[in-house]
């Protein structure tokens, strides 16, 4: 009996282990954040503050990204692994999936920062501003990521879950990147 162990055996065992995860944290994402949207709008219909609006900014996007887990854990397995397969759904999960999780994260800064200026230095910005600054924050990205599945520049990782850009053969500075 051999002591050593395939890497193809651990590989797998992960995969699987990473799918189960995606899977628990997707329906757990899904149901906090889709309570929290009801309260929030709720809430909106009352008052509309600017903290009540980016927070429903932030928990939309933090929605969409559990739906985005969810893809990854259903669809890298049944009917078979679709991103593997395609390299549409490959191109879809890089540039919506992936960042999505990403832009969830300027959005939660973002609401960060206005709560911080607001209960530190009672300072209030127009929540045109922040609309702004969100938006500033996810258009590079956005834009980087469509041109480069438009240039056929995904592709699966090496544990066969998610998606990810190949490196930069666009002649893009990743200045953004460095940025953030």
């Amino acid at each position: 009996m051999s002591d050593s162990i395939e890497l193809s055996d651990i590989n797998g065992q992960y995969t699987a282990s990473l799918r189960i995860v995606f899977f628990v944290y997707s329906i757990c994402g899904l149901t906090f954040t889709s309570t929290l949207l009801l309260i929030l709008i709720k809430k909106l219909r009352k008052k509309k503050h600017n903290d009540i609006v980016l927070t429903l900014i932030a928990v939309s996007v933090d929605c969409v990204a559990s739906i985005g887990i969810l893809f990854r854990a259903i669809f890298s397995q049944y009917p078979y692994n679709l991103l593997k397969a395609h390299y549409n759904w490959c191109a879809y999960d890089a540039a919506m999936n992936s960042l999505v999780l990403v832009f969830s994260g300027h959005c939660l800064s973002v609401l960060s920062l206005q709560r911080m200026l607001l209960i530190v230095f009672n300072f209030r910005v127009s929540i045109y501003i922040w609309l702004l600054l969100i938006s500033v924050l996810g258009f590079p990205l956005w834009t980087l990521a469509i041109m480069q599945a438009l240039n056929n520049n995904m592709s699966v990782s090496m544990i066969e879950v998610l998606c990810i850009g190949n490196n930069n053969n666009l002649g893009i500075p990743y200045y953004y990147d460095l940025l953030t």
